[in-house]
């Protein structure tokens, strides 16, 4: 195999590829946190505060009993959740044999949203950028603490606007 072969069977099989790594990066990080969570694994022991110490740097011990908070599910998703959206907008496109080649068009998921902040960061997307946000950029535009006259400012500055006039 040549390395223009190689090139191309990578072009080729990129999103399957880069899918395969995020589950396999999500693979390791969940082995990593079993091992570092099971007794007597280290010596090594993590300063949380107050003269207590934690055999792992993210342990949380609640002082009230109950159970801790893991996040490891919720931090892979939010990783690759712009990458499920484009292989969701890759594979909704490829037809299927015995199918009708134009399927009846679906809305839109941004017709469904119904919080005022989030209407008005999806317009700030159409106006200025003249295209749709995914998820991911409304949630993390949701999720920065900026108010909308920022936020508005903010695309407006992006090079992607600026691309766009």
């Amino acid at each position: 195999m040549n390395l223009a072969s190689l090139r191309a069977g990578l072009t080729k099989n990129k999103t399957p590829l880069m899918a395969l790594g995020a589950v396999a990066v999500a693979g390791l990080a969940w082995r990593a946190r079993s091992q570092a969570k099971t007794p007597g694994s280290s010596g090594t022991t993590y300063s949380t505060g107050a003269g207590s110490t934690s055999p792992t740097p993210y342990s949380y011990a609640p002082t009230s009993g109950g159970t801790s908070y893991d996040s490891t599910a919720s931090d892979v998703y939010n990783a690759i959740q712009p990458e499920l959206e484009q292989l969701q907008r890759l594979y909704s496109s490829v037809p299927v044999p015995g199918t009708p080649t134009t399927p009846a068009p679906s809305p839109s998921w941004t017709a469904s949203e119904t919080d005022p902040r989030r209407q008005q960061i999806i317009t700030d997307y159409q106006s200025q950028l003249g295209r749709e946000p995914t998820r991911s950029d409304v949630n993390w535009w949701d999720n920065s603490g900026k108010n909308l006259a920022d936020i508005h400012a903010l695309i407006g500055q992006s090079a992607e606007a600026q691309a766009a006039k």
